[in-house]
């Protein structure tokens, strides 16, 4: 993500406790691949809805998911 919000984006400002940031910084450093907070923070929270069935892949424009997001449960 970038620090410009684009037509589609909306821009939501989330405090949480520092163990989640320090717990969201773990995920970065072991998964995260160089993705910043707000990278990350959207890239769960995609996930997340989509496991649930509240979003679908193609919602924003992105196809399936993303290698790191693999596993054998979800394995269609």
């Amino acid at each position: 993500m970038s620090d410009k919000i684009d037509a589609g984006e909306q821009e939501i400002i989330l405090t949480v406790k520092s163990g989640i940031v320090t717990a969201l910084d773990r995920f970065i450093a072991s998964e995260g691949h160089g993705q910043s907070r707000a990278e990350a923070t959207e890239g769960i929270l995609r996930s997340w809805l989509i496991e649930r069935g509240f979003a679908q892949p193609q919602d924003d424009g992105d196809e399936g998911r993303r290698p790191e997001e693999l596993n054998a449960a979800n394995d269609d």
